[in-house]
């Protein structure tokens, strides 16, 4: 019985030995051993168990030793490491163990607990045959971190795969879980490995991408299920919270490489994203986007961004967050841009180079739409509120994105009081717009078309270096207005140039505003005015037409044409009771009325005439005067009055040099359905003519009368008992049917009437409306 010994200075100290076989009484081959052991500065260094010598500073080791069957059994083992730092605590180790000798191989059941052990230190304590793989990647991808309150356990039973249990908590971790993606550090949590199946849950631990800040991944799940696989899948329940500048940065990195919603700005905007989900990968080390599998679902809080559209800002209070490979990355929710209304919907494809995404949805149409975009239009041109449906294409590589919209401009009230023209709100009609939203917006295409109004053409929006400004290939207002039109914001009000096309009088409304309402207070917005044809009446237009004028309560400025492209006339127009009025000129009024057609040859005389819009419908009306003396040649219609009436000498001086009227004026309406004139005379020496009357343009038939009087120079002395225009004695007339060949009836016996009984011979005037 040895009851101590000494080997290398350590103690061994042996108790409690018994060496008798229980079978076999009188002595023989010792049946066991009993033993502890008290141990100081020692290490463990089994040849190519470990990967370094385990080091201690003391312990004790209870053990018991059988031999029939060949049992080796620690009671305990407890052993102080050495301590990491001068001062720190040391770590202890504890553990039990047995090992039997079976007929089929070796059972081995051993359990070890560790207080508190650095990273390094586990893996150098791992078994290097042990989970190789596993081991592996804790070495690759666990940086640094202490494991504190650690237990494992092994079992090893004859012709069955070794069962390994280990468990534990850990602080101040770095665990990088995916190839060229930041590592979490700060981490905490705890370990398990039992059997196959190893799982780190995170209870703390962030990320730090490079921009926007941390993102927190506590409690957060890497779990692989099975560490014997070749290769080892990881399994990842991520729960992460942190900026959306830091989530783009993230997901904009190897091996996601998702581009972000703005296609690169580098400023995506402000707010908080949380996210949670599943995420599945092989433990590789050359890992692709292909190779890794999620299905993320969260939301963005409190976001705003002034970069994703150049010069706007974009609000939400909440947008859900969902991400799945082998399908989309999805963005959606309500927003406000520039504070207007608008759900919409982000997507890509989730795949690498799908590009920078798209975005579709809603937007409200609206007085501050017109507002946040700075449109070139008037206040109180839009009312009310519409629905529109948008797409916007973000290209890779950062280029502006792409716009189409379009809307059915239910609910927008619409109105260009300059123009006479006005959209009820419930109206129906169509919009589409198509362009870039770059610095400025681009509008590469526009189309308006609602009840009584189309336009096309391109827009640009306003930046902080340029105006606004619309080109409209085509523009259609009722039936007036034909051309191409150009509107630019100048001093705050639209400058409007029309250049070509066809603008028609006869069936323009009142346009502009009431007096003193409207634009009091604003600048005057310019109006140019090229075109080709300035109609007034189905015979009688203005070619080669050039007006430079102000809209203000009404048009105001110059004007000049040709009148049916022969004579020239010039004139202003001004604003008069929030309305149009038109005064044209011509020195010659005699060509004028030549060129309408009115006779076949006729000259002198300056004409000036004054129109007016209606208020009670379409058109103009005003007066027409001739003055200065206008000579009348070849004039059928009169020709065949004068001989009807007998006067011969008239009709030689028609055919020679002409019959002189010193004064000629008439009352005019001009509507679409024709010309209405009243109260008109034309006075001269020879003769005096006063007529009423239509010309009906539909049908091209004229309906007039009158009276004409002979020698009105001696005739006119009894004109203070007759009408203007009418001598004491003069002959009725009606002119009736088509305006070429018209049928002419005169009165002889109203010669006889004196002038003021002469109505009895006449009925009132026709007119347009009857």
């Amino acid at each position: 019985d040895l009851a101590e010994f000494a080997v290398d200075s350590r103690i061994l100290r042996l108790r409690g030995t018994g060496w008798a076989d229980p079978e076999r009484a009188g002595g023989g081959a010792p049946a066991g051993l009993v033993a502890q052991l008290r141990l100081s500065e020692f290490a463990l260094d089994p040849a190519g168990v470990f990967a370094a010598p385990l080091a201690f500073a003391d312990g004790v080791l209870d053990l018991r030793l059988g031999l029939a069957p060949l049992t080796l059994e620690i009671g305990q083992i407890a052993a102080r490491g050495a301590a990491p730092a001068p001062g720190a605590p040391a770590p202890g180790l504890r553990g039990r163990a047995r090992v039997a000798a079976a007929a089929a191989g070796w059972e081995v059941a051993v359990d070890v607990a560790v207080d508190a052990i650095a990273h390094d230190r586990l893996l150098a304590a791992w078994p290097l045959g042990l989970a190789p793989a596993t081991r592996r990647w804790l070495a690759g991808n666990v940086l640094t971190g202490t494991l504190r309150d650690v237990r494992a356990a092994l079992r090893l039973h004859p012709g069955q795969e070794p069962l390994i249990a280990i468990g534990g908590d850990f602080d101040g971790a770095e665990v990088r879980v995916l190839p060229r993606q930041p590592p979490i550090r700060d981490g905490a949590g705890y370990i398990v490995l039992h059997e196959r199946a190893y799982t780190l849950v995170l209870d703390a631990g962030r990320l730090d991408p490079g921009a926007g800040g941390p993102i927190d991944v506590a409690g957060s799940v890497f779990r692989v299920p099975d560490v014997t696989l070749r290769p080892a899948r990881a399994e990842i329940d991520l729960v992460a919270r942190g900026s959306v500048a830091a989530t783009l940065a993230l997901l904009a990195a190897p091996p996601f490489g998702l581009a972000r919603p703005a296609g690169g700005t580098p400023d995506p905007g402000t707010g908080s994203v949380s996210v949670a989900g599943r995420i599945e990968l092989p433990l590789i080390a050359r890992l692709a986007a292909p190779d890794i599998a999620f299905d993320l679902e969260g939301e963005i809080g409190d976001f705003r961004s002034d970069g994703l559209l150049a010069g706007h800002e974009l609000a939400a209070d909440r947008l859900a967050l969902a991400a799945a490979s082998g399908g989309e990355v999805v963005i959606a929710g309500r927003a406000r841009l520039d504070g207007v209304p608008l759900e919409g919907r982000w997507s890509r494809p989730a795949a690498p180079g799908g590009g920078a995404g798209r975005v579709a949805g809603t937007v409200e149409l609206s007085p501050r739409f017109v507002a946040a975009f700075r449109l070139p239009v008037a206040p109180g041109t839009v009312e009310g509120a519409a629905a529109a449906d948008f797409t916007i294409d973000f290209p890779a590589g950062g280029a502006a994105p792409r716009l189409r919209l379009t809307s059915d401009l239910a609910g927008l009230g619409l109105r260009l009081a300059e123009a006479g023209w006005s959209k009820p709100g419930p109206a129906r009609g169509r919009l589409l717009v198509e362009g870039t939203l770059g610095r400025p917006v681009e509008l590469a295409r526009l189309l308006i078309e609602a009840p009584g109004l189309m336009a096309e053409g391109t827009a640009r929006l306003a930046s902080a270096d340029r105006p606004a400004a619309a080109e409209f290939a085509r523009l259609r207002l009722g039936d007036w207005l034909d051309g191409r039109v150009e509107v630019a914001s100048r001093d705050g009000a639209p400058a409007i140039s029309v250049r070509g096309g066809t603008l028609d009088l006869r069936a323009m409304p009142a346009a502009g505003v009431a007096a003193g309402t409207g634009r009091a207070g604003r600048a005057p917005a310019p109006v140019e005015l090229v075109l080709d044809r300035l109609v007034i009446s189905d015979k009688i237009a203005l070619t080669d037409f050039r007006a430079s004028l102000v809209s203000a309560g009404g048009l105001a400025g110059r004007f000049h044409g040709l009148l049916n492209g022969e004579v020239a006339l010039e004139g202003r127009a001004e604003p008069v009771d929030g309305r149009t009025a038109l005064r044209v000129t011509a020195a010659d009024g005699g060509a004028v009325l030549r060129a309408a057609g009115f006779f076949g040859r006729a000259r002198g005389g300056a004409l000036d005439l004054v129109l007016l819009p209606r208020r009670d419908g379409p058109g103009q009306e005003g007066r027409l005067r001739i003055s200065g003396g206008m000579r009348v040649q070849d004039a059928p219609v009169l020709a065949s009055l004068l001989s009807a009436i007998s006067v011969v000498g008239l009709i030689e001086q028609m055919a020679g040099p002409g019959i002189a009227f010193s004064e000629v004026e008439a009352d005019l309406r001009l509507t679409p359905a024709g010309i209405e004139i009243a109260n008109g005379t034309a006075l001269g020496p020879s003769m005096g003519v006063t007529l009423a009357g239509i010309y009906a343009a539909g049908s091209g038939r004229v309906d007039i009368q009158g009276v004409i009087s002979p020698l009105y120079l001696l005739n006119a002395a009894g004109g203070l008992f007759s009408r203007r225009g009418e001598g004491l004695f003069g002959f009725t007339y009606r002119i009736r049917g088509e305006a070429a060949n018209p049928r002419i009836d005169v009165n002889p016996l109203s010669v006889l009437t004196p002038g003021m009984f002469r109505d009895i011979f006449r009925a009132a005037p026709p007119r347009l409306a009857e």
